[in-house]
């Protein structure tokens, strides 16, 4: 997981003695405080809540999921509403547990660091009216041709499930971003996600198809994009167009695109806006910027 800097911890242990939590009825180790009762405080508030979420892990509630941030022997989490929503912050020592854990998955890289930190305001930022429109051109031509076991690699935050809500039974998403599955669990508890990159990840046999989309594949080592190819009978990959990358990036070394690779691996690729696309779909034609 995305380790804590000592800027943010040290912000953190400040916060957290200016608020007043007050203890729960049903135990005496579990606190909590409101975000109304501090007004003039709110972005503290909001920043709290967002260093939960990008640097905490998942922990199980009995039947439900949370985001459980571990901080000098205490736990804080909220109860997983958007952001603008969330109007408690609770606390317990980190060793209460309720019901049954599943050990988290601790993996790190660059671009891992990159996406923890946007994770919390990620839907924010691509929710624009552009970013819309970009979603709808892709989703009306995709959607026709997703079909059976869904395997969703980079999947974020969880935008395939947004617009095409598939059953939790045959749908895997796989992502290595700590803050985003903190966000996909939160948005879709009841789908399966595997904390791994692509080039980590192991299955036997074929799903029915395979996507990754908005620039997820150019993180992929170019020696597994045979891989790719074969993962699912039917397949969508978007990478980065040449010399376009995302704003958020400083060094396009952390990519891995190959597109002469792609173009001798992938028979049939075209243009989507940013996007150069590699896929087996009868999805026709170039499109231009939007």
């Amino acid at each position: 997981m995305p380790l804590l800097p000592e800027s943010d911890l040290d912000w953190i242990l400040d916060y957290i003695d200016t608020c007043f939590w007050k203890p729960s009825k049903q135990s005496a180790s579990h606190a909590y405080t409101l975000r109304e009762w501090r007004p003039n405080h709110d972005a503290d508030f909001v920043k709290f809540v967002e260093l939960i979420r990008t640097y905490g892990h998942p922990e199980n509630f009995y039947s439900k999921t949370y985001i459980y941030l571990h901080v000098e022997g205490m736990k804080y989490w909220t109860m997983g509403s958007p952001i603008v929503e969330t109007i408690i912050i609770n606390r317990a020592p980190s060793s209460a547990f309720y019901g049954r854990q599943v050990a988290p998955v601790i993996n790190r890289t660059y671009a891992e660091t990159v996406y923890d930190r946007l994770s919390p305001r990620y839907d924010d930022k691509y929710s624009t009216n552009s970013y819309l429109a970009e979603n709808a051109q892709l989703f009306n031509a995709l959607t026709p041709h997703l079909k059976g076991s869904i395997l969703d690699i980079g999947c974020g935050t969880g935008l395939l499930l947004e617009y095409f809500p598939t059953s939790p039974f045959i749908y895997l998403g796989i992502d290595p971003s700590q803050g985003m599955m903190n966000e996909f669990i939160r948005k879709f508890p009841s789908h399966a996600f595997r904390q791994k990159t692509f080039d980590e990840f192991e299955h036997e046999g074929q799903f029915d198809t395979a996507i990754s989309l908005f620039g997820s594949p150019s993180y992929i080592n170019p020696v597994y994009y045979e891989k790719l190819q074969t993962i699912g009978k039917s397949y969508y990959y978007m990478f980065y167009k040449e010399n376009y990358l995302p704003d958020y990036y400083i060094s396009p070394d952390e990519t891995n695109t190959n597109y002469q690779r792609i173009k001798d691996v992938f028979p049939n690729t075209h243009i989507f806006n940013n996007y150069f696309v590699a896929t087996n779909m009868p999805i026709e034609g170039t499109y231009e910027s939007l």
